[in-house]
């Protein structure tokens, strides 16, 4: 694995870990988003989730951030 391919599985796990934070699941768990594109953009990890949340999710993360996940 070269260092750019390493770095973005790095990446991809702090998105992974920073989703965990909010809600019981994988950033796996959930429709598939621009990881990839979102790494070379230069996002944080917090911006990436946040725009797969807004992107791909149909803003399911910000309803388990306010208690209405399982509703």
């Amino acid at each position: 694995t070269n260092t750019m391919e390493k770095s973005f599985m790095q990446w991809l796990k702090d998105c992974d870990k920073y989703l965990s934070r909010f809600i019981p699941l994988s950033i796996h768990d959930l429709p598939d988003a621009s990881w990839r594109d979102y790494y070379e953009d230069g996002m944080s990890p917090e911006d990436a989730v946040q725009c797969a949340n807004d992107d791909y999710w149909d803003g399911q993360m910000s309803l388990a951030t306010e208690g209405q996940w399982w509703s």
